[in-house]
């Protein structure tokens, strides 16, 4: 009778372990294994946050340079405004520069405008002069062209020795405000 007794209590003992080793699993594969997956995912966001953290701060401590450069360029901002030009202003600008060509002493052998080209922070209109003569009249009309009332870049400048003359080819852009903005901020206009 000790012998049957003992086969049901190995049997139920088994059943048991068993049953825990099966309760230990599914703890396992349902509850620890995504809460650990989760940790895993919030300590990566974490890291991620201190180092936005750190960048911020880094960023605020420089907020004292920032606000003077921005003083700084806020001061010049009419000064802008006034060298460069609204599209309105397009045939007053052009006007301006054939006159300021066409009055130096220079050959010109060429003065083109291409057409207006605009993107989202900037109009503009490429220009492109050669003109002969010499070498002293060349730097005077750059001189002025630098200096002239309207914002202008110059891409391209190059002077080359002809003989008796000199040839002036230039490249440069006339910079307009972008359609729909109309003055500094503060005057009414958008910025």
């Amino acid at each position: 009778m000790a012998g049957k007794e003992k086969k049901p209590k190995t049997g139920l003992i088994i059943f048991i372990v068993l049953l825990i080793a099966g309760a230990g699993f599914l703890y396992w594969q349902y509850y620890l294994k995504p809460a650990l997956a989760e940790i895993s995912i919030l300590r990566e966001e974490q890291h991620e946050l201190r180092y936005e953290i750190d960048a911020l701060r880094t960023k605020l401590g420089r907020k004292p340079e920032i606000e003077q450069k921005w003083d700084s360029i806020r001061e010049q901002e009419p000064y802008y405004f006034a060298k460069i030009p609204k599209l309105a202003d397009l045939p007053q600008v052009l006007g301006a520069l054939e006159h300021l060509v066409l009055s130096s002493p220079l050959e010109v052998e060429t003065l083109t405008a291409t057409a207006f080209q605009q993107d989202e922070q900037s109009g503009f209109i490429p220009v492109s002069l050669k003109v002969k003569g010499p070498v002293e009249e060349l730097l005077r009309l750059q001189e002025k062209l630098e200096q002239f009332k309207h914002l202008t870049l110059t891409a391209k400048a190059i002077i080359e020795n002809l003989g008796d003359n000199h040839q002036l080819s230039l490249d440069f852009v006339f910079i307009f405000l972008p359609e729909g903005q109309v003055g500094p901020v503060g005057s009414g206009g958008k910025s």
